[in-house]
């Protein structure tokens, strides 16, 4: 009797594999199908679904076929126990006439990408079954659900097939794992449903989607032509422009690589994590770079592949660097644009301010990472004053403000940039931002605020944005905030347009985290220069 939740569940239907194991001596000798017995090219289509007669008038045209050359053996495929026979002695061997008729039957167990077969479970090679759902509408493996073939799927039956030919039934656990290698960790077979069985399965549509994923024709494209595609793509596009093949996967790597290695130093450094931000009650997910290792952002420590890490890379970018002006205008390259941006703004300068106007350098850094037009707060810092040690208690009470300036000098010209923090510093000064004057003197370098203004945390939101702009032939100074409801910048007031008196020496843009934010684990400062279109957008 059949039993819907047996083990030893045979390869094909009992009385043909029971046929099969008794003559299994037979055919080692001659060499021939298990199936059909076919080893000169004469196909009988009888034989396989178990009549024994070799009267040639039982067969027709279409029940056999005959090579031209009847002394070649048709091609053959065996199972990993082929050959041992000592601890299996029942391997399987098929030719491809019987695979091909069994293909929506599912008797024969086979891979349908790599072609590879095995005569059990307990073959060598782990086989994924293909199922007619999905994972949260989970059905049961085909023998749990009490069904002899595919055929009695509805899915199987289906007809016209698609891409002409019949679906796959099964699919090795290799081939499974190169569907999931570029998507980032996402796996798309799961465990049968019922209780006691593990047999692995996967949708159909999944499978019959990476089989006949179509080649590109790179013989028909210059090699000129495509590089220059492949340099303008960005991370996303990368990555499915790199599943089209594997000279195309080879092409892009070498150009993620060369990207990430170019690029990676002006960014925090790992480990990475996905995370989640509640930024104005929408469930977002982020990149976050925790800045604690001694390497920049690198494959295989950050991501299974180059272009994997290039993408990550993009994500922090754009989060780190505020492109929701031009992402919402629907400018979704502007974060890779600018990651591949040679003459970036950049923080160059560690200043500190304490209880007077003037600013000097400050030197204890240990606890800020600086790399860029980023700066990230990599360690508690001035809290708990009982567990400070004295210097440290010495520099809470000396430093109000750590400064970073910026090493573009503002010239001739109308200079843009916009300034972020992501700071937890609830109802708390941020810092603040405006514009250096540095002047050499016969004392020595004298650096203060030729105009500032402070910032403050907005309605107790993580992210605080803030623009920037200099006339430097009008000598006039304007600060922008970003309008929580229009999404907008808008003039700050009051003092949102400030003159810039004219002193002498160099002028340079500046932003600066207040003791607090700069004592909190995690905060963050940027900078970026913004042009005239994307200061409009």
């Amino acid at each position: 009797p059949y039993c819907p939740h047996s083990t030893t569940t045979m390869t094909l239907h009992e009385n043909l594999e029971r046929r099969r194991r008794q003559k299994i001596a037979t055919y080692r000798e001659s060499g021939a199908c298990h199936l059909c017995e076919c080893t000169s090219g004469r196909r009988s289509f009888r034989r396989f679904v178990g009549h024994d007669t070799e009267d040639d008038d039982d067969y027709c045209d279409s029940c056999y076929r005959e090579n031209d050359d009847e002394e070649e053996a048709p091609a053959m495929r065996s199972c990993m126990c082929h050959g041992n026979g000592d601890s299996r002695p029942y391997p399987l061997r098929v030719c491809e006439m019987c695979v091909a008729d069994d293909a929506t039957t599912g008797r024969i167990r086979c891979c349908a990408v790599c072609g590879v077969v095995a005569c059990d479970e307990n073959c060598g090679v782990e086989l994924v079954e293909v199922t007619d759902r999905e994972e949260w509408e989970n059905a049961g493996c085909l023998e749990c659900r009490g069904m002899e073939s595919f055929s009695e799927m509805e899915l199987f039956r289906r007809r016209p097939y698609p891409n002409g030919m019949p679906r796959a039934t099964r699919i090795c656990t290799n081939c499974v794992e190169l569907f999931s290698l570029f998507s980032f960790g996402v796996k798309y077979h799961f465990t049968c449903r019922y209780f006691k069985c593990n047999r692995l399965l996967v949708p159909s549509h999944v499978v019959e989607l990476k089989r006949f994923l179509k080649p590109f024709p790179l013989s028909l494209l210059p090699e000129e032509l495509m590089n220059s595609i492949v340099d303008f793509l960005g991370g996303k596009d990368l990555f499915y422009f790199g599943l089209v093949c594997t000279s195309m996967f080879r092409k892009v790597e070498h150009v993620s690589r060369d990207v990430v290695t170019r690029f990676n130093h002006e960014l925090p450094t790992g480990p990475t994590q996905i995370v989640r931000s509640d930024k104005k009650n929408c469930k977002k997910m982020a990149v976050y770079a925790e800045g604690k290792n001694r390497h920049s952002l690198r494959a295989p420590e950050d991501g299974k592949s180059w272009v994997g890490v290039l993408n990550q890379m993009e994500q922090i970018t754009r989060d780190i660097f505020y492109f929701d002006f031009q992402i919402k205008a629907g400018d979704d390259g502007a974060a890779m644009r600018y990651l591949r941006k040679r003459d970036k703004i950049n923080f160059e300068r560690v200043l500190s301010k304490g209880t007077t106007a003037a600013i000097t350098p400050y030197f204890e850094t240990g606890g800020f990472s600086m790399r860029g037009g980023q700066v990230l707060v990599t360690k508690y810092k001035w809290h708990h004053s009982s567990l400070l040690e004295e210097r440290e208690e010495r520099d809470r009470n000396m430093v109000r403000s750590i400064v970073f300036s910026t090493d573009r000098l503002l010239t001739s010209g109308v200079h843009r940039v916009i300034v972020r923090y992501c700071c937890f510093c609830e109802g708390e000064s941020l810092g603040s931002v405006g514009v250096l004057r540095q002047t050499n003197e016969i004392e020595g370098e004298s650096v203060t605020w030729a105009r500032s203004s402070p910032v403050v945390c907005q309605a107790r939101m993580e992210e605080n944005v803030f623009g920037m702009e200099y006339d430097a032939d009008a000598r006039v100074f304007k600060m922008y905030e970003t309008n929580s409801k229009t999404n907008k910048m808008e003039l700050a007031a009051p003092g949102g347009t400030q003159t810039v008196p004219d002193e002498g020496g160099e002028l340079r843009f500046a932003a600066a985290l207040s003791a607090v934010s700069a004592g909190v684990k995690g905060n963050q400062l940027s900078v970026r220069a913004c042009n005239d279109d994307e200061w409009k957008a």
